[in-house]
This record gives structure tokens, C-alpha cells and sequence, in this order.
């Protein structure tokens, strides 16, 4: 029997930004491979800037009154890849993130004056969607005359070899269609993905009406992508919505 796939039918269980939130988690997570077993908002979104690996978290002076948490390349003293990035404190991690963070809210009015332009912009999918019935149109096209084909075969006494490199042909310009429609889809499903992805942030930051004093695990969580660390002075953090903020802190060697 026929299948229909239907959007939009019923209310939804989650909020769609919620599942976008929660899928990109996934594969964040899968990415990260066995650096996101720690349970810990940093595990796997801290990353080196001179080789691109995670930053793992170490217990500087254990068990005395000295301890103190840091973050360090995993490749920091590996023979062949060893980075120059340096270690931080987690203090100056989260310290680094108040302050950033507090930059948006300061700024919040212009980032949404044209927020909703912007996402628009960015996420519109109209040229997909139309290639999409495109391909799809023209699959049933081929199905049809693929079907005629078979039972004028059955029917009548055809070249056999004729027969198979006229199927062949269809058959192949088929499967390429077909290939074809799963890149759209993917980049329609991407671009969707995007849109809540940023929405979700949107949304975030519009709840923030004071600046925040203290660092707050569910915002870093919900807001930012990963923070790249170039140097003892120097951060970049990768928000949600795609906003690429460079941050500096003091040395704190």
C-alpha cells in the first residue's frame, strides 16, 4: 500500500529546536568518540587550536589544599603531533565564557534586530525543495516507462539485447536520481536542522535580561558549539547560531 511521510500533523512530544539540540548532540558525541565519557559539560568541546584535537581534563596536586582542575591538549606530548597550545585553568575556561556570553546580552537588541532576516537567509531551503519535486517527478517519469518497458518484454517478442541495454539505461539514470534526491534531502534536512539549531539560541538569549555573574553549565551547554583555544590569551567561541566570537583573557600562566 502507499506511504506517506506527514510533518506537522499534530502536535509535537518535544519541541522541534529541543530534537535539533538533542540530535546534534549525538553527533557531536560520536565525533568526539571516547572524550565524551567524562561526564562533563567541557568533555569534547574544547578543542586545540594548533592540531584540532580535544582538550582533556587533568587534576593538577590531588588530594592536597593545591588542587586544581586544568585543560590540556591530548596531544599536547605526543611525539609526532606535539602542540604548542597551552593548558588552562578551568576557572579561566568558565571565566572566559561569563564574560563573552555577557558581550551578547550587551549587544543583544542589534543581534536581533535582523535575526529573523538572517535565519531566513541563511537556512532557506526553497531551491532544494523545488529540485527535489524535480527528481521526484521525473523518478515516477522513469518508474512508468520502466514498467511499460517490462511488459511490452512480456508481451511481445523483443531483442533481447536491445531489451537489456535499453533497461539498463533506465535503470542506471534511476538510480542516479535517486542519489541525487538523498544529497537534497540531506541538505534540506541540514539546512532544517540549522534553522532550529539557531532559533534555539535565539530563544535563549532572549530569556537573558541581566548579565550573568556566575558560570552557568545549562547556557554553555545550550548556547555553544565548542571553544577553540589558541594561545594563553586568545579563545574563539563557536556559538549555536554560527557566530564565531574571538575573546581574550589575561595571561594566566
Amino acid at each position: 500500500m502507499p506511504q506517506y511521510y506527514v510533518e506537522n500533523s499534530h502536535p509535537a512530544i518535544i519541541e522541534p529546536e529541543t530534537f535539533e539540540l538533542v540530535q546534534e548532540e549525538f553527533k557531536r558525541r560520536q565525533k568526539a568518540g571516547k572524550y565524551t565519557s567524562a561526564i562533563n559539560c567541557f568533555a569534547s568541546r574544547i578543542t586545540c587550536g594548533d592540531c584540532g584535537g580535544f582538550y582533556g581534563r587533568k587534576v593538577w596536586h590531588s588530594n592536597t589544599k593545591y588542587a586544581q582542575t586544568i585543560w590540556q591538549c591530548n596531544n599536547k606530548f605526543h611525539k609526532r603531533q606535539y602542540c604548542l597550545t597551552p593548558h588552562l585553568k578551568e576557572e579561566v575556561i568558565k571565566k572566559a565564557f561569563i564574560e563573552a556570553f555577557n558581550s551578547l546580552i550587551e549587544n543583544k537588541e542589534e543581534i536581533l534586530s535582523d535575526y529573523d532576516e538572517l535565519v531566513k537567509r541563511i537556512t532557506d531551503s526553497s531551491k532544494e525543495e523545488a529540485e527535489m519535486e524535480a527528481i521526484e517527478g521525473e523518478s515516477q517519469l522513469l518508474h512508468v516507462t520502466l514498467e511499460k518497458l517490462i511488459a511490452e518484454n512480456a508481451r511481445t517478442q523483443m531483442d533481447q539485447i536491445a531489451y537489456t541495454k535499453k533497461y539498463n539505461a533506465l535503470a542506471e539514470k534511476h538510480n542516479s536520481l535517486q542519489k541525487r534526491l538523498q544529497t537534497v534531502l540531506s541538505d534540506i534536512d541540514r539546512k532544517k536542522a540549522k534553522r532550529n539549531l539557531m532559533k534555539a539560541f535565539l530563544k535563549t538569549l532572549r530569556k537573558q535580561d541581566n548579565l550573568i555573574t556566575t558560570f552557568d553549565e545549562k547556557l554553555w551547554s545550550a548556547t555553544l558549539n565548542h571553544v577553540v583555544i589558541k594561545s594563553h590569551e586568545e579563545l574563539v567561541f563557536h556559538f549555536k547560531d554560527g557566530r564565531e566570537l574571538p575573546w581574550r583573557i589575561e595571561d594566566e600562566r
